[in-house]
This record gives structure tokens, sequence and C-alpha cells, in this order.
């Protein structure tokens, strides 16, 4: 039984499309659907050759366009490094003050132990534990 090579196609995308149900690739799936894409226009394109070259095309631009909307954006927490904050409350030796930094005010401690931090003075956050943030006065540092 001979088969054209519309159907080939076919077969092929949809091959790819299952192994990609079963891989954590992403490259299975671009290129099964270019292949499914190619089986159509093979009915007007009967070039072998050209066929290939739609398939590469297709596949890469799918590829592309995966990467692009469906892989997702690394998120960085706002306090995983060093940042600048704001005091909006004394930060006094032994308790808590409050700073705030990027949009938001947070309970904050002195690393210092024996340094007062006034309020509306600029602070270098340098840890954090929980909720609470360990800063420093930019004052010392500078």
């Amino acid at each position: 039984m001979k088969f054209s090579p519309t159907v080939w196609w076919l077969i092929g995308g949809l091959g790819l499309l299952v192994i990609e149900f079963f891989t954590p690739f992403q490259v299975a799936g671009a290129v099964g659907i270019a292949a499914i894409g190619v089986a159509f226009l093979s009915l007007v394109i009967p070039w072998l050759p050209g066929q290939i070259l739609l398939l590469v095309l297709m596949s890469g631009l799918l590829f592309w366009a995966a990467r692009q909307y469906f892989t997702p954006k690394t998120y960085r927490d706002p306090l995983s490094r060093q940042d600048r904050a704001r005091t909006v409350q004394a930060i006094v030796p032994g308790q808590l003050g409050r700073v705030s930094m990027g949009g938001t005010t947070w309970n904050a401690r002195c690393t210092l132990p024996d340094v007062t931090i006034d309020p509306e003075q600029e602070v270098l956050v340098v840890g954090r534990d929980g909720n609470i943030l360990n800063v420093m006065p930019m004052n010392l540092i500078q």
C-alpha cells in the first residue's frame, strides 16, 4: 500500500505530538505542528525539498514562539539581593522599626546592636528573617 506524502507528513506530525506529551521538550511539539502544516501545504507544493524547507522554517518559528510566549518568566524576589530602603519609623537598638521599600513598608531591625537609625534615613537591606528586614544605615557604610 502506497501513501501520499500528505499522509506521511500527518502521521509524522501526529507521532511527534504524541511524543511531546511524554517528554519535557518543546521541540517535538513544534516540529509536529509544523509537519501537520506541511501536510496540508504538500497538496499545493509537491516538491519534497520545498516541503522540507517549509518544515524547518515553520518548526523554527513555532519553537521560537513557544519559547517567547509559553516559557515562564523568571521571578526575582525584590528582597533576594541587597537593596536600599528608607526608614519610615526610627529603628532603636533591640527593637523593630519600619522601612519603605518597593512601595511597601516592612518591619526592620538594625544589624548593628548599638546604632539608632532616625526616620527618613537611607538604609541598606542586607538580609531578612521572615518578614523582618535586616538593615544597616548608609551613612555608616559610606
